[in-house]
């Protein structure tokens, strides 16, 4: 399968590979699926930009497409079915961007963000995220020294 999703109870995560060398490629745009509800199809946003992008801009991976070969879906809800579809893009930099023609998209299998994973269930979160909240709630003074 050239594009699987791994998933625990927080985020999904999809990766991808292409048998061939795709001219023009610029990156990948990530479509997720949501299955639960009815297979509503949404392009991520894109986390990264290129170089003569603006910053500030809320872009797509459309628009900014992904230049690896695996994405983390901070998006996707706990308990939802999920699928994607990794489309490869050409173009200029920082334009209007379009599907390259000669490569087709990619379609990932389905996962589902829950902790079951029989015979055992697994729980994960955003640990360092929720430190460093509660570090800038105490004024970043804890009560205690942190020892050595």
């Amino acid at each position: 399968m050239p594009a699987v999703a791994f998933s625990n109870n927080d985020i999904a995560v999809v990766a991808w590979t292409f048998d061939r060398h795709l001219d023009g490629c610029l990156g990948f745009a990530v479509h997720q699926i949501d299955v639960t509800a009815g297979n509503k199809e949404t392009v991520l946003p894109a986390l990264a930009r290129f170089e003569n992008q603006d910053k500030a801009l809320k872009l797509t991976t459309e628009q900014a497409p992904i230049q690896k070969f695996w994405w983390k879906d901070l998006f996707a809800k706990r308990g939802s079915t999920y699928q994607y579809r990794i489309v490869p893009m050409g173009g200029t930099p920082g334009e209007k961007l379009t599907p390259l023609k000669d490569a087709p998209a990619l379609l990932s299998n389905k996962v589902t963000l829950t902790p079951s994973r029989p015979p055992f269930s697994a729980y994960f979160n955003r640990g360092i995220t929720a430190t460093q909240a509660l570090t800038h709630a105490l004024n970043d003074h804890p009560s205690i020294q942190a020892r050595s």
